[in-house]
């Protein structure tokens, strides 16, 4: 009678490599294995496929798995023998065979292990034979036996194939196969001569519970035997777990090793994350751990993945990142098992999403021997994450390229105009101003008002220029931050000149007169210097400063450098300021990048967001320690990059007081400007003058209403009266007795060390002047009070006729600076002809004009190409061109090509006196700076450039001629 088959419901199955643990067994001698099928002895039934399991026919033909008697005959049973059915679930015993049994025929320890369990087995049964194989789609294949062939044999014709079909942990045993309906006619009955057969399924348990049998573990015997007893059938399921610890145990070091292959791969992928082509690169690293699969990457916008072989699948049908054929899998199983599987269609997927894109990473495989697994998803959602990650840099280095390319165009378009019109108003107010001494004084400005005007537009440039140079750091600060900075070792009593340099280049002069700026060194000698990049060093300060000024308009300002701790291991920089403070609930949002507390301000609010930025990009911090309101703020950056001796620090200039001036000073009380008489008193003590409670015969320090309201016999008495007051009063001196003003050095700010050493040789100066017979009138400037602010250079005293520039002395080499022997060779030397180089006519006429009125004789050209050619001219014309200011952007040739051409013209002619290169440009990137050294530029300013600062710069190297 027929009865109805009950397939089971088809699901895919991925193992987990880790799932059961092993066991170890002691390695024996093994045989030698054929890989050819056979013997085959039933040919005619040798191509047709194994019927599908059926549980009642099971049941029917094999009995209960405890029962060794033989059921009844069927009634329908016309085979000449019983044939074996495919199991129960054999879509997913397979599965589990190919995954764990795929290394079993390459482990010669795991091989000689089975072997050894082999002969123990056959030992302790006593049967002739002894055999563990694999049952596999198609074939038996015999791993370890004992009196046998290790030979492969046709899954139909094998007892083994029955046996799997039993259920785990029992034995399927026929004491006679001659007396047995269903195998007396068998081949291994008819042809082998097998008499008694006793077999347990290698059962293994996934992860859901099921049990699945990848083969059998048998005994056989050419005689017939006696039924094995309870203790023989409970040994021989022993021993088959055994064998199943064994080759899990093995699966289990091979997917280990397979692991560490796949964790470098991925280390070898994240190594070319620079690579042209990121794509093709991973596609052959995860080509190299899957040799016969099909590896793409590929875009996915309609959620569709396209395999080989097959249409494409829909993203849902995907479960943990993996996808499988499953249908197809089951149908070649019931159809095809006669013969090893094979198929051109993709059958398998692991299938990964390269980051938050729609790329995805697939692996696709269509061997059905190939099972993946959770290392197998590691592996693949590791590289589609490194790929993703290589492509992100890639296209953000795009971005950043062109956003680089936007911001040094408009860079350009922005500080070429502004520096059009600063450098403008700078040679207008020397054209207008040339016949008065004072600079913005209120006689001055009475006689040509014109002065005024040109001191508003020079403000608001300014104040322009900062907002400007701010947002672009800002928005440049991305490609900067993702780059390597380059370090050197900075001295650190360099940083208050060079700070105060671009600080005072900044700000408007008369936001800087009250202002008293106090500077300390408390470093020691041990520890002055660090390892840094020095401008960004000096821009991180110099935003607290400006920001300590802008919150500070009449006070003081103190900037202490000092070490974290008696070991050196870092250092404190911390800013103190007298100004307006800040609330406690502003103090969270001040270094957020637009946040002002008071928005009327200057600037944009993004000082303490740079200075926030560049400290940690600096390996540092910058925090507020302090602020309340009206008592001002403490703003602390610490650095932990330990400090280290300097050998070439230079000592702060620190000119001594001459001795015939007064040994005391007094300070008049209930002055108007309490913090720069403060600061001015400080100073002085540091030069070992005593503070004083009477004038008499002393310095005295005041301000403007003592000396012209409130007149007092004291004033009389002073040896030298020191009074603070703005420029703009300077005028107002003329109103009191000739006498008195005779005494009378007026100063204004801001109040810094080179400054007040400044105040001090003038005060010398009138000391000594007050001590001759004959007293001519004096007329006040402040010139000699602001001439030159780095403390690096001397003081120079400039006599109110004087319309010459002091040589300065040549400063350290620096990072940013040319080589003192660079300098050395013009010092001593006059211009005797310039090349002036920039695209933009504006520019180039205020370069131009420039020149003129230094009486420096130049030449004209609008791009690199012209500037080449005029110095090849010029040079073969036996001329000397001694300074060349250069652009940096300009069409046809660039400034840096134009440079290294002119650099490589004097070393081919051998040219002793090279010409001292500045590059004065719109461009103000770190990249910059380091390729225009590189390419053997001397100096770099940044539009707008001031004369003053022009004046300054070149007088480092040569005799510079005064203004017409």
């Amino acid at each position: 009678m027929g009865l109805p088959n009950q397939p089971a419901k088809p699901r895919p199955y991925f193992p987990h490599a880790d799932a059961i643990s092993s066991v170890f067994v002691p390695p024996a001698e093994f045989h030698e294995k054929s890989s050819n099928i056979g013997p085959v002895f039933d040919s005619e039934h040798f191509d047709i496929p194994i019927a599908d399991y059926d549980a009642l026919r099971h049941a029917a033909i094999y009995g209960t798995e405890t029962s060794d008697k033989i059921p009844a005959r069927l009634d329908d049973f016309d085979a000449p023998y019983l044939r074996p059915t495919l199991a129960k679930n054999e879509r997913l015993r397979l599965t589990i065979l190919w995954y764990y049994a795929r290394h079993v025929l390459q482990d010669g320890a795991l091989l000689q292990k089975l072997q050894n369990v082999v002969e123990m087995v056959k030992q302790f049964i006593g049967w002739d034979t002894a055999v563990v194989g694999l049952v596999d789609e198609a074939v038996y294949n015999r791993l370890a036996t004992a009196n046998m062939p290790v030979n492969i044999i046709p899954r139909r014709e094998a007892m083994c194939a029955h046996t799997i079909n039993q259920e785990g942990g029992t034995v399927f045993m026929v004491p006679s196969l001659l007396d047995d309906w269903r195998f007396e006619n068998a081949p291994h009955a008819t042809h082998a001569g097998m008499r008694s057969y006793a077999g347990t399924p290698l059962r293994l348990q996934v992860e859901d519970g099921e049990y699945v049998a990848l083969g059998s573990l048998c005994v056989t015997s050419s005689t017939q035997q006696k039924p094995l007893t309870p203790d023989q059938k409970a040994s021989l399921v022993r021993f088959g777990d055994i064998m199943v610890a064994e080759i899990v145990s093995s699966n289990k070091q091979a997917r280990l090793k397979a692991r560490q292959d796949m964790s470098n791969a991925v280390m070898a992928l994240q190594s070319l994350a620079n690579s042209d082509s990121p794509e093709a690169v991973t596609i052959e690293v995860v080509k190299r751990v899957y040799p016969n699969a099909s590896v793409s990457i590929q875009s996915c916008y309609d959620n569709l993945v396209q395999v080989e072989g097959r249409p494409a699948f829909h993203i849902d049908e995907i479960k943990d990142m993996l996808w499988e054929d499953t249908n197809f899998i089951e149908s070649a199983i019931q159809h095809q098992n006669f013969r090893h599987l094979s198929s051109t269609q993709t059958l398998r997927a692991v299938v990964a999403r390269c980051g938050r894109s729609s790329q995805m990473l697939v692996v696709a495989s269509s061997d059905f021997h190939h099972v993946f697994d959770d290392y197998d998803i590691w592996f693949v959602e590791r590289c589609a994450l490194a790929l993703a990650e290589i492509i992100r840099e890639r296209d953000l280095h795009a971005a950043l390229a062109i956003k680089e390319t936007f911001l040094r165009g408009i860079t350009h378009q922005l500080r070429t105009p502004i520096h059009g019109v600063l450098a403008s108003a700078d040679l207008l107010a020397e054209e207008l101003g040339r016949n008065s001494l004072a600079r913005r004084s209120s006689l001055a400005e009475a006689s040509n008002p014109g002065l005024s005007y040109i001191a508003a537009i020079r403000s608001s440039g300014r104040e322009l220029m900062t907002t400007v140079n701010n947002v672009l750091k800002l928005n440049n600060w991305t490609d900067s931050s993702t780059k390597g900075l380059k370090t050197s070792i900075y001295d650190l009593s360099e940083l208050q000149s060079d700070m105060l340099d671009d600080v005072f280049q900044m700000l408007p002069e008369e936001q800087l007169e009250a202002i008293a700026l106090m500077y300390e060194n408390k470093l020691t000698a041990e520890g002055t210097a660090i390892d840094t990049n020095m401008v960004l060093l000096k821009e991180c300060v110099q935003s607290l400063v400006l920001n300590a000024i802008q919150a500070c308009p009449a006070g003081a300002i103190t900037v202490t450098i000092s070490a974290i701790d008696s070991s050196n291991e870092g250092v404190i920089i911390d800013v103190v300021d007298t100004g307006k403070g800040i609330c406690l609930e502003d103090q969270q949002r001040i270094f957020d990048a637009y946040e002002k507390v008071d928005q009327h301000t200057p600037g944009v609010g993004l000082g303490l967001t740079l200075a926030r930025k560049i400290a940690q990009s600096l390996k540092g911090s910058l925090t507020l320690e302090r602020s309340s309101i009206g008592q001002g703020s403490h703003f602390r950056l610490q650095f932990n990059t330990p400090l280290l001796a300097c050998a070439s620090a230079t000592q702060q200039n620190d000119t001594m007081v001459q001795t015939t001036l007064p040994k005391t000073f007094c300070v008049v009380p209930d002055s108007n400007v309490p913090h720069m008489a403060e600061r001015l008193a400080v100073h002085l003590e540091g030069k070992d003058l005593m503070k004083a409670d009477q004038a008499a015969g002393s310095l005295l320090i005041t301000d403007l209403s003592s000396v012209t309201v409130n007149v007092t016999p004291t004033l009389e008495e002073a040896a030298v009266i020191i009074c603070i007051l703005p420029s703009a009063d300077f005028g107002k001196l003329s109103q009191i007795s000739p006498t008195l003003r005779k005494k009378i050095v007026p100063v204004t700010g801001p109040f810094y060390e080179t400054h007040l050493n400044n105040i001090m040789t003038e005060v010398t100066s009138v000391y000594e002047f007050l001590s001759q017979t004959s007293i001519p009138e004096r007329q006040f400037t402040t010139l000699p009070l602001r001439t030159g602010y780095s403390s690096k250079e001397p003081v120079v005293h400039v006599c109110a006729e004087d319309t010459t520039t002091i040589i300065p002395q040549i400063p350290a080499s620096g990072e940013n600076g040319p080589s003192a022997s660079q300098v050395g060779l013009h010092v001593k030397q006059p211009v005797s002809c310039a090349l002036l180089v920039d695209d933009n006519d504006i520019n180039l006429r205020i370069l131009r004009m420039y020149c003129e009125k230094r009486h420096i004789p130049y030449l004209l050209a609008r791009d690199g190409n012209e500037a080449i050619t005029q110095y090849t001219a010029a040079i073969s014309a036996h001329r000397s061109v001694d300074l060349v200011f250069m652009d940096l952007q300009m069409p046809n040739c660039d400034g840096l090509t134009a440079c290294k051409k002119i650099r490589h013209i004097e070393k081919e002619r051998n040219i002793a006196n090279q010409s001292i290169m500045f590059i004065v440009t719109g461009q103000d990137s770190i990249k910059d700076r380091d390729s225009s050294f590189a390419a053997g530029v001397d100096n770099f300013l940044v539009k707008p450039v001031g004369l003053k600062l022009l004046d300054r710069e070149l007088a480092k190297y040569f005799i510079a001629a005064g203004a017409a």
